[in-house]
């Protein structure tokens, strides 16, 4: 994707990112270095006795974060290592303590679903963990839906326990970040009870509408999260190009806002927002149909993560 913004990473030789593979029907960490993937068990003792999940590294990510530089140093000349393309995605985190979506964040989306900003702080859902679904799995459109719909968005992800945080300092609390896809069922856009409002339940909650990953890219790597570009594309074509600048909200404000209202603990996923370009935006209005795939590119945060949609009924 064509870049924007300044240099996101430090020096390539030192970036290294880590995520969750499925080998042989087990969850298996694995950290990533210019391509190459390796699992920490076969670092050859350079990951001491210590967690092997990670949410178990993330609840306490200032200990364990210089254990994982040192793993990845390693994994520069070990053996065995893995390609990205061939291996079986897991959510980074299979079940994160929360799973926060910020909504209507990006003035260009608001505009193109016709919608007003009337909050004076970040919009804010729980989405179900339930809905997570690794990069490269296959998305089922729940029976009876029809208009299936994508949202690219950044993701925080926290590594430090973080309540009522103030001032630039709460960025030291995000252990990374990655990216993910808000999927909405737009079937019921037109009818929602103003009173009542919208059923976030049947709107986001179906199981795999949560594409998440593939890796997770420590945040000392990233120079300005407020500089990412972001792209999405269905078959190939771009329908989503915007970048983290954009945000009504910066992360900064997302996270003093949330760490208000409740606690934001080590492992919790925090979804930034969509910009414009999703399908029922668009003129004429577009869904997702069974076939396609989407892929997610957020600059800096590692391969793209990809969902493959597929009927109901299949099982693939």
């Amino acid at each position: 994707m064509q870049a924007r913004g300044g240099p996101l990473v430090v020096d390539h030789e030192d970036v290294w990112r880590f995520g969750t593979i499925e080998e042989q029907g087990t969850p298996v960490t694995v950290i990533e270095f210019d391509g190459r993937l390796l699992p920490l068990e076969a670092l050859d003792g350079s990951w001491p006795d210590g967690p092997r999940d990670v949410l178990g590294i993330l609840q306490r990510w200032d200990d364990w974060e210089p254990a994982l530089s040192a793993a990845a140093r390693a994994a520069r000349s070990a053996a065995g290592a893995l390609a990205p393309e061939a291996v079986a995605w897991l959510p980074p985190i299979l079940v994160p303590r929360k799973l926060i979506c910020v909504g209507a964040n990006y003035r260009d989306h608001l505009d193109e679903m016709e919608a007003e900003l009337t909050n004076t702080v970040p919009y804010a859902f729980l989405k179900p963990t339930s809905t997570l679904l690794g990069s490269g799995g296959s998305l089922q459109i729940p029976a009876g839906a029809t208009w299936i719909d994508w949202e690219a968005e950044a993701t925080i992800v926290i590594g430090r326990r973080m309540r009522l945080a103030r001032g630039p300092a709460v960025l030291e609390g995000v252990a990374g970040y990655t990216m993910f896809n808000d999927v909405s069922n737009r079937d019921h856009m037109d009818s929602w009870q103003p009173v009542i409002g919208m059923d976030w339940l049947l709107h986001k909650g179906w199981d795999g509408f949560g594409p998440a990953g593939p890796l997770i890219t420590p945040s000392r790597f990233v120079v300005d999260p407020q500089q990412m570009g972001i792209e999405l594309t269905v078959n190939g074509q771009v329908k989503q190009s915007s970048n983290t600048s954009k945000m009504i909200f910066g992360i900064q404000e997302i996270l003093e806002h949330l760490t208000s209202v409740l606690t934001l603990e080590p492992g919790d996923m925090i979804a930034t927002g969509s910009p414009a370009g999703v399908g029922y935006g668009r003129s004429p209005r577009e869904r997702l149909v069974a076939g396609d795939e989407v892929a997610i590119s957020i600059q800096g945060l590692g391969p793209p993560l990809v969902t493959h949609i597929v009927d109901s009924e299949d099982t693939a």
